[in-house]
C-alpha cells in the first residue's frame, strides 16, 4: 500500500517523474484493454452464440426462411424515381 502513495507523492513533486509514471501507467493500460476485450469477445462468441447458432441449425429453423416463405431470395428489387418529396422527410 506504501509503494502506490510514495509513486503518486513522488509524481506530485516532480513532474517529470510523474508523467513517465503516466505514460506507462497508460501504455500497461492499453495493452491489458487489447487482451481483455479479445479474450471476453472470444469467450462470448464461443461460449453463448456458437453453441445457440447450431442449435438452431440442427432444429432447421432461419429466421431468414420464414420471412421469405417459399421465395430462393430475399432480394426484392423497386424501379423508384425519386422526388422532391421523398428527401424532405426521410425518417
Amino acid at each position: 500500500m506504501l509503494v502506490p502513495v510514495g509513486m503518486s507523492f513522488v509524481g506530485f513533486l516532480i513532474s517529470s517523474i510523474g508523467e513517465f509514471i503516466h505514460l506507462s501507467w497508460m501504455m500497461i493500460a492499453k495493452v491489458l484493454g487489447f487482451i481483455n476485450s479479445r479474450i471476453l469477445l472470444s469467450i462470448i462468441f464461443f461460449v453463448i452464440l456458437t453453441p445457440i447458432a447450431l442449435l438452431m441449425r440442427l432444429l432447421g429453423k432461419s429466421s431468414f426462411v420464414k420471412s421469405a416463405g417459399t421465395a430462393d431470395s430475399l432480394f426484392v428489387t423497386r424501379n423508384h424515381l425519386y422526388t422532391k418529396a421523398d428527401l424532405e422527410n426521410p425518417f
